[in-house]
């Protein structure tokens, strides 16, 4: 698989405007998940997906379209689901609100933990509200970020609570507007730390931190009990940062650690297994 070719590929498609054609679908999804909140105004998306069915909070038509938007991750929950066995453990690595939380926690209940790590404080609140609200226990939330090694960032926040796409500042010595300062730890320390059991699934979505994060993880990632990565590759952080070579980085750690199968479920995210 040439990562580098497929980088400059993805690259020239958002400069001529196809990436935007493609997610056409997605946008008209999105625009008519607003028209009906703005209607009905629910408190509660009820969500049945791959014969699981759970709720989450809606406060407003930009929570009510992100919950719905979990719709249009189908394939990609699917392939977590599919191997997620009874018995692993699962890390959800930007866990946001809970969309995918909630659902893998159903799939691995009552043997299997889903560990949530979600740095930002009101997305962990809506996090933690999520599961509340549906009974969920075998969850565990961690308010902290994953990286490369031990230290405090500035995490850049979005412009809601539930967008998913508060950013890590790995440059910024002060505090700026609209930032929170996390605490970041490795998944080697952790796991070390606190005695957990190895993942044997791992989602990871922190918009363009995923390289730090399996650096952190080179012990974790090589042991045979991990068996599958799912990873958002944002490939329009990695050209704004002019770093178009980050996805082969990526996927090397990944095959140095056993995950010999890279398949692209879609144009963003990469499933690694073994």
């Amino acid at each position: 698989m040439n990562f580098t070719r497929l980088t400059g590929l993805r690259n020239l498609a958002r400069q001529i405007g196809l990436t935007r054609l493609l997610s056409f679908r997605s946008r008209m999804a999105n625009d008519q998940a607003r028209k009906y909140y703005a209607e009905h105004k629910p408190s509660k998306a009820e969500i049945d997906l791959l014969g699981y069915t759970y709720q989450l909070n809606t406060g407003s038509a930009y929570e009510w379209m992100r919950a719905n938007a979990v719709y249009q991750d189908k394939h990609i929950i699917g392939q977590l689901l599919a191997h997620l066995q009874p018995g692993m453990d699962c890390w959800d690595i930007g866990a946001s609100i809970g969309a995918y939380t909630c659902i893998l926690s159903l799939k691995n209940k009552p043997e299997g933990m889903v560990y949530a790590f979600e740095p930002e404080h009101l997305s962990r609140q809506k996090l933690a509200a999520n599961l509340s609200l549906n009974g969920i226990s075998n969850v565990h939330i961690y308010d902290v970020a994953l990286g490369s090694e031990q230290k405090q960032l500035h995490l850049v926040l979005a412009h809601d609570a539930s967008a998913g796409t508060h950013r890590l500042d790995q440059h910024a010595e002060v505090p700026v507007e609209g930032s929170q300062v996390v605490n970041v730890t490795t998944v080697d320390k952790l796991i070390s730390k606190d005695n957990l059991k190895i993942p044997g699934v791992m989602k990871i979505d922190v918009e363009g931190f995923e390289e730090q994060v399996l650096i952190g993880a080179k012990d974790t990632i090589r042991h045979q009990g991990c068996r599958a990565i799912m990873i958002e590759m944002h490939f329009s952080i990695f050209a704004a940062e002019k770093d178009s070579h980050r996805s082969v980085r990526i996927s090397t750690l990944l095959k140095e650690a056993g995950f010999t199968t890279q398949d692209w479920v879609d144009p963003s995210h990469l499933l690694a297994t073994k």
